[in-house]
């Protein structure tokens, strides 16, 4: 059990949330393999591995059946009672399938006994193809070491690269929608992290910087929100900053590990759009607790908090719609529970509730009166999730996951003048390999 807590520390790293420059990251990909395969090749083989690549990787094929009392969302950015279900379908990078492929790649090279370079890249149809990390890591003292490339944030337990979780979607809701990737994901930029042990625990903390723009990383990154009449208008993310801090702490003797996570951000961008003209300013602030501890010598348990709050003002000297010249808040939280179940070296179960509340409020500087007008809009998603997975024989393994949701919000739709909820379930058959 302590091996595998102890591994967590480096291998629970959050999914990133915005899609890459493809020519240039697909470009980057192929550097990476030949100097990892190159490298490998020339490496002589020793006890210990220690000049020698080391690759993991998982693919496979999800399927998904999905049903919901409403199909559409009644009207919609009122209620929104279909997308706020926030089922696999919901804000998909690629056009949704039921039936869609996936996969995930991991490598790690070292250069010297204190440098390592290290990659992790993942395609499916939620987030998109992506590079989340491609970094050096250097160690410069045996507490001391810094980071430095497309580094992750660290601010979640998503467990996108964890080679044997019993999880097709996450328990966690940021964890499965792009538009959290600037808190859950990664950038270019540079870390520093001590990591030590003091009596019976290991601690581990760390601070960074992230420029999303850089590279064209991530160019049109903004949080929630597409600061243009729609997200088909062009927009220019002129401004995209973040700075984050993060401590893990694990008990070596019952392997209870704590994480708590801060990571804010201040962005500007600017719409062309004839009607706007607009340049709007936007900070956020983002802050994610975990606990993780075991109930038996087979089954563990994990409770996760975050919460999130953007503020963004749009200025037009041009505008004479709703579009500009106001202000938003924009405040999420989320709470999770699960507990997992080795049921076998070949089962696992897993159970999950997590709670959704958004809670959006719009201020206009003009005199046009927008329906949102000083109101507070409410919303909250409720989901449990159970899931199994079990190992076959050679790497092949299935999971299979039911999702239930119901959600309901503060505003009652014009069209239908009711709030009931509405809600909906998926079930979901991943059959995958890992090496």
């Amino acid at each position: 059990m302590h091996a595998q807590q102890l591994h967590t520390i480096t291998k629970k790293l959050p999914i990133a949330k915005r899609t890459v420059g493809c020519k240039f990251w697909c470009s980057a990909l192929t550097v990476c393999i030949s100097i990892f395969n190159g490298a490998s090749a020339k490496a002589q083989p020793s006890i210990d591995d220690v000049d020698q690549a080391k690759w993991s990787y998982q693919l496979g094929t999800d399927a998904w059946r999905i049903s919901a009392s409403t199909q559409v969302d009644s009207n919609l950015g009122i209620v929104d009672e279909r997308s706020n279900l926030l089922l696999p379908d919901t804000d998909t990078k690629w056009q949704y399938r039921n039936v869609s492929a996936y996969g995930w790649v991991i490598g790690n090279k070292p250069l010297t006994r204190d440098s390592t370079v290290a990659f992790k890249a993942q395609a499916n149809q939620t987030l998109g193809l992506r590079v989340d990390e491609a970094l050096i890591e250097s160690r410069i003292s045996p507490f001391l070491g810094a980071r430095l490339g497309v580094v992750d944030y660290k601010t979640s337990w998503c467990r996108t690269y964890e080679s044997n979780s019993v999880w097709i979607r996450d328990v966690e809701p940021i964890c499965n929608f792009q538009n959290f990737r600037d808190v859950t994901g990664g950038a270019p930029g540079a870390q520093v992290f001590v990591q030590n042990t003091w009596e019976s625990y290991l601690v581990q903390t760390q601070v960074g910087i992230y420029r999303p723009l850089l590279f064209n990383y991530a160019p049109k990154e903004f949080g929630d929100f597409v600061p243009a009449p729609s997200p088909e208008d062009p927009y220019l993310v002129q401004s995209n900053k973040k700075v984050g801090f993060n401590i893990n702490v694990l008990n070596l003797d019952n392997a209870i590990e704590g994480r708590l996570s801060f990571i804010k951000g201040t962005q500007q961008a600017f719409t062309p759009d004839s009607d706007k003209l607009g340049t709007t300013t936007q900070s956020n602030e983002a802050i994610y607790a975990a606990l993780s501890f075991p109930i038996n010598k087979t089954v563990t348990g994990r409770l996760t908090h975050f919460q999130q709050s953007q503020d963004a003002t749009c200025l037009s000297e041009v505008a004479a719609i709703a579009a500009c010249n106001l202000n938003y808040t924009f405040k999420k939280s989320f709470n999770a529970i699960e507990v997992a179940s080795q049921l076998s070296p070949r089962d696992t179960l897993g159970i999950g509730l997590s709670e959704a509340t958004y809670n959006y409020k719009e201020s206009v500087f003009l005199s046009y009166d927008f329906f949102f007008k000083d109101d507070l809009r409410e919303t909250k998603i409720r989901q449990l999730n159970a899931a199994w997975r079990h190992h076959w024989a050679q790497g092949f393994f299935t999971n299979i996951q039911l999702i239930k949701s119901l959600h309901r919000t503060s505003l009652t739709s014009e069209a239908t003048n009711t709030r009931t909820p509405s809600n909906g379930y998926a079930i979901g058959l991943r059959l995958g390999y890992q090496y």
